[in-house]
């Protein structure tokens, strides 16, 4: 067990981010008895620690409400760390009501938010997954820029014609597949010629 004896905010938040997910949670609930105040970092990074090693999705949620009822205001970086944790849940609906939540903060989702949702639609099952991908990304090209992230995910959850459609926008606006998008896109075309 670490102790934050005659540490300060920055240390503790060092240690939230690099240790597991179980250190990442006792340093956060230890930093108020320790005298250091948590702030958007401290709970970012402990949500993040949630999502990669190891933790719940619903701890990660705890922490975003602990800091909603606290006097640390999340950001849309805070509901990304959240949110990211329900892409190992693959659960939609929990993506939508994250969603909501982030408009009733006042919030704008950013191109990661759409990201994660676009990553759960490719989990989906396929007869509805390329449509609800449509639907998401149609919502990001009108909230925020597409990045690669975006039309790599969106291509491998479509059906081929969105696909072509879909690099074709790309282009147009400056933004360069990734490999792994230009593969989804042949994997999409093949697909087709095997239904």
């Amino acid at each position: 067990r670490r102790h934050l004896h005659g540490g300060d905010e920055i240390s503790a938040n060092s240690l939230i981010s690099a240790g597991s997910w179980s250190l990442a949670a006792g340093t956060l609930r230890r930093m108020p008895a320790e005298r250091l105040i948590p702030d958007e970092i401290s709970y970012n990074a402990a949500m993040t620690a949630q999502v990669q090693r190891g933790g719940s999705w619903s701890m990660a949620f705890l922490w975003l409400a602990t800091m909603k009822t606290g006097t640390v205001s999340p950001s849309v970086i805070s509901f990304n760390s959240a949110i990211n944790a329900l892409s190992f849940q693959n659960s939609w609906s929990l993506f939508l009501a994250s969603l909501q939540l982030l408009h009733g903060a006042g919030l704008v989702p950013s191109a990661v938010t759409f990201n994660t949702g676009l990553a759960l639609c490719e989990k989906q099952p396929k007869p509805w997954s390329w449509l609800r991908a449509m639907l998401m990304f149609s919502s990001i090209r009108q909230s925020c820029r597409c990045d690669a992230i975006s039309f790599a995910t969106f291509i491998s959850s479509s059906r081929w014609i969105f696909a072509l459609t879909l690099l074709q926008a790309a282009g147009a606006e400056g933004v360069q597949p990734t490999s792994a998008g230009l593969v989804a896109l042949v994997a999409a075309v093949g697909e087709s010629r095997l239904n």
